[in-house]
Formats: structure tokens, sequence, C-alpha cells
């Protein structure tokens, strides 16, 4: 099984390296194409956006294939198995997402609070700068 795996795993990371040579060999054209005048910035710009969600689309297919030729070559209990895993795994990654906002508020009040504090400590000072003296009781 774990060969399996490893070699799902390779044929996997070889299409995500050619994707990436691919996209960096074709930016580097469109590099080209651009400072030759032979096509415009934003030409440029709407190529290279076209061609990464391209491969990232054909990314996210060759992964479904892998994962489904994985799951082909499981048993049933390790289908299973599996599942649970992963159902966990989403668990795990929904509270460290519902901890990370939480993370993210308390920061964003505490900053808050710092940048009303020194407002509040200015209108403080002023208020006392403004208030006539008052004579003292003897």
């Amino acid at each position: 099984m774990d060969n399996v795996t490893d070699a799902f795993k390779n044929v996997f990371l070889a299409g995500v390296g050619a994707l990436a040579l691919g996209a960096e060999k074709s930016k580097e054209l469109v590099d080209d194409l651009v400072a030759k005048g032979q096509i415009t910035v934003e030409q440029g710009k709407d190529v290279t956006d076209s061609l990464v969600s391209r491969g990232s689309e054909a990314t996210s297919r060759i992964a479904d294939e892998l994962l489904a030729a994985r799951l082909r070559a499981m048993t049933k209990e390790q289908r299973d198995e599996y599942a649970a895993k992963v159902a966990e795994m989403a668990v795990s990654v929904t509270e460290e997402e519902a901890a990370r906002k939480a993370e993210v508020a308390e920061v964003d009040a505490i900053q808050e609070q710092e940048d009303e504090a020194p407002a509040a400590e200015a209108e403080t000072v002023e208020a006392v700068i403004e208030e006539p003296e008052q004579p003292k009781a003897e």
C-alpha cells in the first residue's frame, strides 16, 4: 500500500513540477513578447492569468484523479479508515481556523483599545489644561 501511495505521490509531484516549469517558461515568453512590443502589458497579464488558471485547474484535476486511483487501490475497510481520518482532519482544520479567527479578533480588539487610549488620554489632558484653577479654601 505504501509503495502505491509513494508512486501516486511521485506522479503528482512530477506533474506539479512540470506545470510549474511550464508556467515559468510561459511567463518568460510573455515577458519577452511584452518587452519586444509584440503584445501589450495588459494582454500579457491576461495570457499569464489564463495560464495560471489552466495550471490550477490541471493540478486540481490531477490531484482528484490520483486520489480516485488511490481509493480504487484500497479495500473497503481501508477506504472507511481513510474517510474517517480525512473527517478528523477536516474537524481539526476547522478548529484551527476558528482559533486563528479568535486570535485575530483578540489582536484587533487590543489594537483598537491601544488606538483609543492615546485619544482618551489627550482628551483628559486637554480637559485638565482647560479647567480654570479653583481658589483653594483656607
